[in-house]
């Protein structure tokens, strides 16, 4: 089961539950995706994706809303997002979830305003 855990009255907010044989960071889909990425060159991406993640880029001349990125630029930033979710991960389970929901408040605030989506 996955679930993206959130406070209704500070905003915060985990990763979905992770689970070992389907959702996680290091899934393997990601980490082929990871491999073929390293490798490129240019990558050509929208430009506001590039502006969150702080990734150095090329704005294509032709077309002003998207960019190029070198392969090892998004994936050094993929890894430390990956990391910083990992860190930042609370309950990593729903079964770790299900034993503590009913007394579980809110890191950030200690609110009780919670939810699952």
């Amino acid at each position: 089961m996955s679930g993206f855990l959130h406070c209704h009255d500070c905003g915060w907010y985990q990763d979905d539950f992770w689970s070992k044989e389907h959702y996680h960071p290091f899934r393997e889909s990601i980490v082929n995706d990871w491999k073929k990425t390293l490798f490129s060159d240019k990558i050509k991406m929208p430009t506001h994706l590039m502006k969150k993640l702080l990734v150095p880029y090329e704005i294509d001349k032709d077309e002003k809303n998207s960019c190029y990125v070198d392969g090892k630029d998004l994936v050094a930033s993929s890894l430390i997002e990956a990391a910083n979710s990992i860190k930042a991960m609370k309950i990593k389970t729903y079964k770790d979830f299900e034993k503590i929901k009913h007394k579980w408040k809110c890191p950030n605030c200690g609110s009780k305003s919670w939810d699952i989506d």
